[in-house]
């Protein structure tokens, strides 16, 4: 099985790589819609991940042109954006992972999702726009946390936008610079041991390494 990434967070990417190795998948990543586009175009993938927000043009731009040019491999959305982005209905999006996620989050997507397009392909149907996203793993919250910082205990305000198992997005709302690895405390006494994968406009997306004691 061959899968093209399109994922500018060099985080994300390899953590994406490395879980698709494991699950014996060959795994092409860019970093830039319009690669994506051209290799796409000239090579059989049996699925693309798909980034919303890319250097160049935006994913769904990547997917218009791609559907538009007869190559109707299935896609999985993978973005840091909150929880109504599903993107266009017409244009065969399969699912949706929202940022950040885990390799088992991923695993079972990806399974999920060439399960039912191979079942699809036996049965001589195609079903396009069904996005069913995972809101029994992925919550959609608003509340406040903070962020403290293990070198000199500096606290800064955040909102903590969605939550699973394995990590949070964050909106900051406080000032200074926040490291790689800091403790998340939540306003219902929760701690978290967090890890930054990937930064963008104000917001963080984390991994939970570990919960302190």
């Amino acid at each position: 099985m061959r899968v093209l990434q399109v994922e500018d967070d060099e985080a994300t990417a390899q953590m994406v790589a490395r879980a698709l190795n494991i699950q014996g998948f060959s795994c092409d990543t860019t970093n830039l819609g319009e690669e994506a586009i051209d290799l796409a175009t000239v090579n059989k993938y049996d699925l693309i991940l798909l980034d919303i927000m890319l250097p160049d043009i935006d994913g769904y731009e990547v997917l218009r042109r791609l559907r538009d040019g007869d190559v109707n491999t299935p896609v999985i959305i993978q973005t840091a954006l909150d929880g109504n982005e599903g993107g266009p209905e017409n244009l065969g999006v399969m699912d949706c992972l929202v940022k950040p996620f885990n390799g088992a989050d991923l695993h079972d997507c990806v399974s999920a999702i060439l399960a039912r397009a191979g079942s699809e392909q036996e049965a001589g149907e195609h079903r396009e726009g069904d996005i069913s996203r995972r809101r029994h793993k992925r919550v959609t919250t608003i509340k406040s946390g903070k962020i403290v910082r293990d070198d000199s205990g500096l606290v800064s305000n955040c909102i903590v936008i969605n939550m699973s198992a394995g990590g949070c997005a964050l909106k900051l709302t406080g000032d200074g610079e926040i490291p790689d690895i800091f403790v998340l405390k939540l306003e219902n006494g929760d701690s978290h041991r967090c890890h930054v994968c990937w930064r963008h406009d104000g917001k963080l997306g984390v991994m939970f390494v570990q919960t302190p004691d």
